[in-house]
C-alpha cells in the first residue's frame, strides 16, 4: 500500500525534530514518576501497618491509565489543529494544490501523521501500565479496552484539530476552538457515563463505553469528510491557457 506523501513529509519533519523524543520521555518519565510514587507510598504503608492492600496495585494502573487518557487530551489537539492552519501562515497550502493531491490526500495525510506521533505515546506507554500485572487484579481484556479508549480518543481529538485547522486561517483559534469542542465532549461523555445507571433502565458500563468509542470513530469519519469540504474553497484554480 503506497503511502500518503503528505504523511511521509510529516514523518520525516517529526524524526529530525528534538520535538517527538522529548515529548515521548516527558510523558513516560511523568507516568513512571507517577507510578513509582504510588508504589513508594505503599510500601510505606505495608512497613507501618503490617499489611499490603493489593487495592492500592490498582489504584496505582488506574491513576495511570486516567493521566495519560488527560495527556492525550492535552497533547492530540496541538498536534493536529496546527496542521493545515501551519501550512496556510507559511503559505505552502497553495503548493499542495497545484499538485496532483486531492484535498481529501491532504485531510487523511495530516491526520496520519498525528496519529502515529500519538499511537508511539501510546505504545511507549505500555510498560508503565503493565506494572500491575505483576500482582493481578487487571484482566487482559480490561487492558484491550483500555488501549481501544485511547486510540478512539486520539482519532478523535485529532479529527476535531484536523476540522478546526481547516476552518480557521492561523494556529491559534484552531487549538483553541479544537480544546472547547473536546472539552465539551467529554463533558457530555463523562455524563452519559455517570448517569448510564438512571438511562434506560440501566446501562452496562461496557455498553456505554463501547457505544462511546463507537460514537468517537463515526464522528471522527465524518469530520475528515466536513475538513475536505472546508479545504475546498480554498483551491487554486489554474486558469486555461489560450490554444
Amino acid at each position: 500500500m503506497k503511502r500518503s506523501p503528505i504523511y511521509r513529509k510529516d514523518e520525516l519533519v517529526s524524526a529530525r525534530s528534538l520535538m517527538l523524543p522529548f515529548l515521548i520521555t516527558a510523558v513516560n518519565g511523568g507516568l513512571s514518576v507517577l507510578a513509582l510514587a504510588n508504589i513508594s507510598f505503599i510500601a510505606i504503608s505495608a512497613q507501618n501497618s503490617g499489611e499490603i492492600s493489593y487495592m492500592n496495585f490498582l489504584r496505582v494502573y488506574y491513576v495511570a491509565a486516567v493521566v495519560e487518557l488527560f495527556l492525550i487530551l492535552l497533547i492530540a489537539p496541538a498536534l493536529s489543529a496546527s496542521a493545515v492552519a501551519a501550512e496556510r501562515e507559511r503559505r505552502t497550502l497553495s503548493l499542495l494544490f497545484t499538485t496532483q493531491l486531492r484535498t481529501k490526500d491532504i485531510v487523511i495525510g495530516k491526520l496520519m501523521g498525528a496519529m502515529s506521533t500519538l499511537a508511539l505515546l501510546i505504545v511507549t506507554a505500555l510498560p508503565v501500565l503493565a506494572t500491575v500485572f505483576l500482582y493481578g487484579g487487571v484482566t487482559f481484556r480490561e487492558v484491550i479496552l483500555l488501549l481501544l479508549v485511547y486510540g478512539c480518543s486520539a482519532l478523535y481529538c485529532a479529527a476535531v484539530g484536523i476540522t478546526a485547522s481547516t476552518f480557521f486561517l492561523t494556529t491559534a483559534p484552531a487549538v483553541a476552538v479544537s480544546y472547547v469542542a473536546i472539552f465539551v465532549s467529554y463533558v457530555l461523555f463523562f455524563l452519559l457515563f455517570y448517569f448510564r445507571a438512571s438511562i434506560g433502565g440501566g446501562l452496562r458500563l461496557r455498553v456505554v463505553v463501547l457505544g462511546i468509542l463507537g460514537f468517537m470513530i463515526l464522528a471522527s469519519i465524518v469530520m475528515v469528510y466536513v475538513s475536505e469540504w472546508g479545504l475546498r474553497p480554498h483551491r487554486v484554480r489554474r486558469k486555461k491557457m489560450p490554444e
